[in-house]
C-alpha cells in the first residue's frame, strides 16, 4: 500500500478504469455469447440457463468469502484473483466439447464475478477524495456501460465472422490486459481515521458509545438505536454482514441496485428474444438508448455529492422504471431508443448513488463487505427475477414481463421515497 497524497489516487484510477473496461468486457460476454457456445456443445435452452445460474449462483456464493477478504487483505489480491480468472476461463472454454465440462469451466469463471466486482468498485472509492467519491462511482459505472454496449455486438460479431476459437482468444488477451493494469495500480494506505469504524452518520472515529452522558457517565446509545449502527464497534453482532444488514439506509441501497439491475438485466436478457418472435426488427436501438443513458447520466455524481445518494436513487430507480414500461409498447425504432435512454440513466445513476451510499454510510473496514452485498443484490434480484419474467412472458406474452419489470421497479422507488421522508426529520435533529 502506498501512502496518501494530494492527486496521488489520479495516476491510479486511470489505470483501474481501462482495467474496469476489459474485466467488466468479458463479464459481459460471459452473460451474452456463452449461451451461443453452450447451444454449440449440444445444450439447449434450458441448459443454457441452467449454466448461467451456475455462473451466477456461484459467484454469489464465493462473494461471501472475497468481500471480507478484501476488507482484511486489501482490494489488490481480490483484484488479481477476480481479473485472472476472466483472463483464463476462455482458454479452458477451448477445451470443453460437453455441456458438463463447459458447467465446471463457467464455475470456475465466476471467481471472477465473486472477487473482482466488489473489491474493484471499492478501490475506485478509495482512490477517489472523499468529496468527489459520489462522481468518481458515477463514471467508473459509465465505464462498465461502455463495456456492456459494445463488447456484446463485437463479441457476436466475431464468433459469426471466424467463430469461437478467434473470440475465446481475444477474450483471454484483452484480460490478459486487464490483469496487467491492475497489477500496476498502487492501493492507497487508509487514513488513520479509516482504520477505526466510524459512528454512522456522526462521522466520530470512536462511534458514540465512546462518548458518556454528562448525567450518569453511562455509554450513549448509538445513533441506529440499541442495537447499534453498523460503525459502532461496540455494539451489534461480529459478523459484519449482520453488523450492516441492520441499517436501513444499507437495505435501501440493496432495493435501489437490486430494481436497476433486475430492469437493466430483464430489458436486456428478453427484449432480442421478443423482437425474434415477432420478425421485426434488432434491439440495436436499444442498446445504443442504454449507451447514450449511461453517458448522460455522468451529472448523477455530482448530484450525488451535493445533495446525498438518497436524492439520486428514488429518480433514478423510478426512471429504470418508466424505461422498461416504454417496451409494453409497439417496439418501433424511437420507442426502443428512448426506452433504452431512459433505463440507462436510471440504471447507471441509480447504481452509483447506491454504491455512493454503501460507501457513506459502511465503516471503512466493511466497505467492500458492502459492495460485495450490493453486488450479490444485484446477481440475485437477476438470478431470481430472470425465471419468474420467463415464465410470465411465455404465459402472457412479453409486454407483460416489461410491465412486472417497470411496476417492481416503482415499488421499490415508491418505498425509498417513503425512507427518505421519514429519515429528513430525523437528520434535522
Amino acid at each position: 500500500m502506498t501512502a496518501r497524497s494530494p492527486g496521488a489516487g489520479r495516476r491510479d484510477l486511470l489505470l483501474l478504469l481501462p482495467a474496469q473496461f476489459l474485466v467488466y468486457s468479458n463479464l459481459f460476454l460471459a452473460l451474452t455469447i456463452m449461451p451461443l457456445y453452450t447451444a454449440y456443445v449440444g445444450g439447449d435452452a434450458f441448459t443454457a440457463g441452467l449454466h448461467t445460474a451456475i455462473f451466477t449462483g456461484c459467484g454469489v456464493a464465493l462473494r461471501f468469502y472475497f468481500g471480507p477478504l478484501a476488507d482484511r487483505k486489501g482490494r489488490k489480491l481480490p483484484l488479481l484473483i477476480g481479473s485472472l480468472a476472466f483472463a483464463t476461463a476462455p482458454l479452458l472454454f477451448l477445451f470443453t466439447t460437453t455441456p458438463g465440462s463447459l458447467a465446471l469451466a463457467r464455475a470456475y469463471q465466476s471467481l471472477g464475478l465473486a472477487a473482482y466486482l466488489a473489491a474493484s468498485t471499492s478501490l475506485v472509492a478509495d482512490l477517489a477524495p472523499p468529496q468527489w467519491r459520489g462522481t468518481a462511482l458515477t463514471v467508473n459505472r459509465i465505464v462498465i456501460t461502455l463495456a456492456f454496449t459494445a463488447a456484446p455486438p463485437l463479441g457476436e460479431a466475431v464468433v459469426r465472422t471466424w467463430g469461437f476459437p478467434p473470440f475465446f482468444y481475444g477474450c483471454a488477451l484483452a484480460g490478459l490486459l486487464g490483469v496487467a493494469l491492475v497489477a500496476l495500480v498502487r492501493e492507497p494506505r487508509p487514513l488513520e481515521g479509516e482504520l477505526r469504524p466510524v459512528s454512522a452518520g456522526t462521522g466520530d472515529p470512536e462511534g458514540s458509545a465512546g462518548r458518556t452522558r454528562a448525567s450518569g457517565g453511562r455509554p450513549e446509545e448509538p445513533a441506529g438505536g440499541p442495537g447499534g449502527a453498523p460503525g459502532d464497534p461496540g455494539a451489534g453482532p461480529a459478523n459484519p454482514y449482520a453488523l450492516l444488514l441492520r441499517d436501513r439506509r444499507v437495505m435501501a441501497a440493496l432495493g435501489a441496485a437490486g430494481a436497476a439491475a433486475l430492469a437493466e438485466g430483464g430489458a436486456t436478457g428478453f427484449l432480442p428474444l421478443y423482437m425474434e418472435a415477432i420478425g421485426t426488427g434488432g434491439s440495436g436501438p436499444f442498446f445504443l438508448g442504454l449507451g447514450m443513458g449511461g453517458l448522460l447520466a455522468a451529472g448523477a455524481g455530482v448530484l450525488a455529492d451535493r445533495r446525498g445518494p438518497m436524492a439520486v436513487m428514488v429518480p433514478a430507480t423510478a426512471l429504470a422504471g418508466l424505461g422498461a414500461a416504454a417496451l409494453v409498447m409497439d417496439p418501433a425504432v424511437p420507442v426502443l431508443l428512448g426506452g433504452g435512454l431512459l433505463l440507462g440513466i436510471g440504471y447507471t445513476a441509480g447504481l452509483a448513488a447506491a454504491g455512493a451510499l454503501l460507501v457513506e454510510v459502511a465503516p471503512a473496514r466493511y466497505r467492500t463487505t458492502a459492495l460485495a452485498l450490493s453486488e450479490t443484490a444485484i446477481d440475485g434480484s437477476i438470478t431470481l427475477g430472470s425465471p419468474l419474467l420467463g415464465l410470465l412472458a411465455a404465459g402472457r406474452g412479453y409486454p407483460w414481463a416489461f410491465g412486472a419489470l417497470a411496476l417492481a421497479c416503482w415499488l421499490v422507488a415508491g418505498g425509498l421515497a417513503l425512507l427518505a421522508r421519514g429519515s429528513r426529520p430525523e437528520a434535522q435533529r
